[in-house]
């Protein structure tokens, strides 16, 4: 059964951010580590030899000052190489008791369990971007009863101080037109949102065409409106796309609210407001962004310091 509380919880907290920057973020993408075995092409984070991350007791200190998280994205680097993954996971529901999301990881066993939403994840780029048949058919021989909702389709960024991918190139390798296809492709496979993790997937995938077409983010962002991004040595950030750092956790006790009210980070918060950033369309940042234009209309011609490049031009 559908726990409704939290739920009520987020509506609530996404209402008010479609008015107003909100006094503490309700959404928390939080980098464990850095150390990773994979070797993915579209992304350097592998090739870091990570030192003097957050230790389980600043964690657990930096949740207990921040109960009011109802969303929070555990990522990495590979979180599984963290011999505290599973007490850090218990800092944070301990600590944040109206939760309602809690980033997925792994599948067979974990879709078993009551009140865990678990998905697997493809990011499209240059040297996939047409292979999410194959790919989907393979997860099947494996995985029978695979629907196409439990895949999480997005699209290759770059970013320099999370991804370390900017030299690559990524961005400039795939064509705006082969990954709109392919999103709009999958939206078509997915049907219907029956959920309201279904609606944000399928709201992300109908507004990659205009990103992809244009570079600009398709809608007001709610990055330090909403929430923000806190690396594995407590660095914060808007979001994983944008590297200006705000502050450090271990600089204020750990309390998030001192780095989240100051002048600056409301400054930096108003240059994103009038994409005064990168731009992107990441699910990281674009799912609260789509919660928080609800009530108040997309700008998608809002105006604009700069131009933004064309994404995937090649």
């Amino acid at each position: 059964m559908m726990r409704i509380a939290p739920y009520l919880a987020l509506a609530g907290r996404a209402l008010e951010a479609n008015f107003r920057r909100l006094s503490h973020p309700y959404k928390l993408t939080f980098c464990l580590t850095f150390w990773c075995n994979y070797r993915c092409e579209t992304c350097n984070i592998w090739k870091m030899k990570p030192r003097d991350e957050l230790r389980l007791d600043e964690i657990q200190r930096f949740f207990r000052q921040s109960p009011g998280f109802l969303w929070v994205d555990l990522t990495g680097g590979e979180v599984s190489l963290r011999k505290d993954f599973v007490d850090i996971c218990e800092a944070v529901v301990s600590s944040c008791p109206h939760l309602l999301l809690l980033h997925f990881e792994t599948f067979r066993r974990l879709r078993e369990m009551p009140g865990v939403d678990v998905v697997l994840g493809m990011t499209l780029s240059a040297k996939n971007v047409d292979h999410f048949p194959q790919a989907f058919a393979a997860a099947r021989r494996e995985i029978p009863d695979l629907a196409y909702g439990d895949f999480h389709v997005n699209i290759v960024h770059e970013s320099s101080h999370y991804l370390g991918n900017t030299e690559l190139g990524l961005r400039s390798r795939v064509g705006a037109e082969a990954l709109a296809r392919a999103t709009e492709g999958y939206a078509q496979l997915r049907g219907r949102a029956r959920s309201p993790v279904d609606f944000l997937e399928r709201a992300y995938l109908k507004r990659v065409r205009r990103y992809v077409e244009t570079g600009a983010t398709p809608m007001r962002c709610h990055a330090l409106r909403a929430s923000c991004f806190v690396d594995s040595w407590g660095n914060v950030f808007p979001c994983t796309v944008y590297d200006r750092r705000i502050g450090n956790l271990r600089e204020v006790d750990y309390d998030l609210a001192r780095i989240w009210n100051t002048p600056a980070a409301a400054t930096l918060q108003a240059e994103i407001w009038e994409s005064r950033c990168p731009n992107c369309w990441t699910p990281c940042e674009a799912y609260q962004s789509i919660l928080g234009n609800l009530v108040r209309p997309e700008l998608p011609r809002f105006r604009r310091s700069r131009p933004r490049p064309v994404v995937g031009s090649a």
